[in-house]
């Protein structure tokens, strides 16, 4: 891609795992890539993804949409109103 003159700047929606491991995985392909941010709906993994936000120096952003009760995969949203 770079060849091409394109940089990927964003990987996401990712779940970002509740343990340093697993999250720090992620944070490595990031960077790898040398990515500016991570797009995740893992609001259970906040303490972990603030670390490791911090040592990469690489941004996290919380997918958001309207919540659906239906849908298990659904983590963040803001609850619809009738």
């Amino acid at each position: 891609m770079k060849k091409d003159g394109i940089r990927v700047v964003n990987y996401g929606v990712v779940n970002i795992p509740n343990d340093e491991a697993g999250a720090r995985k992620i944070f490595e392909f990031a960077k790898k890539l040398g990515l500016y941010g991570i797009t995740t709906e893992s609001v259970g993994s906040l303490d972990i993804i603030e670390k490791l936000v911090k040592e990469y120096d690489i941004r996290v952003g919380f997918h958001d949409h309207d919540r659906q009760p239906a849908n298990a995969i659904t983590k963040c949203g803001i609850p619809t109103t009738s």
